[in-house]
C-alpha cells in the first residue's frame, strides 16, 4: 500500500469569476490554508479554514482560526508564506488556487512557488478556471489524462529544455531541444486510450494542461 499523502489547499486571493473547477481538485480531509482574502473565496465554497496566513491587506482576517499574522511591510507574498505554512504541517501534495491572474506580479511569483515545492521534496500544481500548471523536471513525467483538459503545452524556463520526447500524443517528437519561450511545445493534445510521456534530459520548464 501507497504512503497516503497530506494535501493541503491553499486558497490566495486573485479574482476568480467561476470556482466550479475546485470540485476535481479538493478531497476531503484537505488541510486548508488562506492566504489573506482568500479566506472569503474559501468561506463562500463552504470550506472551513484551518489556517489564515496574511496581513490582512485584502480583507481575509477575522479571527476563528490558528493564523499567521504578518506585517503589512515585507519581503515575501502571503501565498509564499502560506505555501511555507504547509509545509511546516507536513503537507507533501500542495494545490494552489485563486493565485494566477489578477496582478502579474504576483501571478509570475505564485508560479515561482511551485520550483521552491518541488526542491522541498512536495508535489506541487496551480490550478484555475482554465489550466492547471505543474513544474516539469528532467526524466519521464507523464501528464495526467484526469481531471480532463483538451490541451497540454511545455513552457521551458531554463535556455532550453534539451533532449525533449513525447509519446502518446497527437504531435510527438523525439530528442528535439525547446529553447526558452518557443512556441514549438504548445498545444499538444493527448490521445485518449494512450500513456502520454513526455521525457527531459536536461532543463526545467512548465507542464501546462489548459481548455
Amino acid at each position: 500500500m501507497g504512503t497516503l499523502k497530506k494535501r493541503a489547499l491553499i486558497f490566495g486571493s486573485a479574482p476568480v469569476q467561476n470556482w466550479s473547477f475546485i470540485a476535481q481538485y479538493h478531497r476531503p480531509g484537505d488541510l486548508i490554508i488562506c492566504a489573506d482574502g482568500g479566506r472569503n473565496a474559501a468561506q463562500q465554497l463552504g470550506f472551513v479554514p484551518d489556517w489564515y496566513v496574511g496581513d490582512s491587506d485584502s480583507g481575509g482576517y477575522d479571527k476563528g482560526c490558528p493564523s499567521d499574522l504578518l506585517p503589512s511591510e515585507k519581503d515575501v507574498t502571503d501565498l509564499d508564506m502560506a505555501v511555507s505554512r504547509a509545509l511546516r504541517e507536513g503537507c507533501n501534495e500542495l494545490v494552489l488556487c485563486g493565485c494566477t491572474g489578477g496582478r502579474q506580479d504576483h501571478h509570475f511569483s505564485a508560479i515561482g512557488q511551485l520550483e521552491r515545492i518541488y526542491h522541498a521534496g512536495v508535489d506541487g500544481v496551480i490550478v484555475d478556471e482554465q489550466n492547471e500548471i505543474r513544474l516539469l523536471t528532467p526524466g519521464e513525467t507523464e501528464v495526467p489524462s484526469e481531471p480532463p483538459y483538451h490541451y497540454f503545452g511545455l513552457i521551458p524556463l531554463d535556455r532550453q529544455l534539451t533532449g525533449v520526447t513525447i509519446t502518446g500524443a497527437k504531435y510527438e517528437v523525439s530528442g528535439i531541444d525547446l529553447d526558452r519561450w518557443s512556441s514549438l511545445g504548445v498545444s499538444n493534445e493527448l490521445v485518449p486510450g494512450r500513456r502520454c510521456v513526455v521525457k527531459v534530459a536536461h532543463g526545467v520548464g512548465l507542464l501546462i494542461r489548459s481548455n
